[in-house]
């Protein structure tokens, strides 16, 4: 069996169903395929909002809790640059309401690899609301 385009060269493939939206005629879209990709992009980004919010957390609860002098201001930054990568892929509110709906998840992800790192034990529960983690004015006292 040959390969179609899609199995070739994905960027090509995108590019010949971009056009073939735009024509007329319709009728020679990948529609099954391309159903799959745009589910598998909103995928992708549900991915990425798990694993930037994952990473803030994880940083906040190093700022938080241990202060090594240090590091403070390399965790600062990297808040910094998770709370930027959210706040981008949050102009979708369902990508915003999907980070609300794993935000226990994630919370329990980060405080596990923030703990490994410290050796702290770290509080079971998330002590900030999604609303603080992300105000950009915002680091833990």
């Amino acid at each position: 069996m040959a390969e179609t385009l899609y199995e070739k060269d994905y960027v090509a493939w995108l590019q010949d169903q971009a056009a073939k939206l735009r024509s007329p005629d319709r009728n020679t879209l990948d529609w099954q395929t391309l159903a799959e990709e745009l589910e598998e992009m909103v995928d992708e980004r549900k991915y990425k909002a798990e694993s930037f919010l994952i990473q803030l957390l994880s940083h906040l609860l190093l700022y938080a809790y241990w202060k090594h002098p240090y590091y403070l201001p390399h965790w600062t930054d990297e808040i910094d640059n998770f709370r930027l990568e959210l706040s981008l892929l949050f102009r979708s509110q369902v990508i915003y309401n999907h980070a609300l709906e794993r935000f226990g998840y994630c919370y329990q992800k980060a405080r596990r690899k923030a703990s490994r790192k410290s050796g702290l034990t770290l509080p079971v529960d998330c002590p900030w609301t999604i609303e603080k983690i992300l105000d950009e004015d915002w680091f833990p006292g």
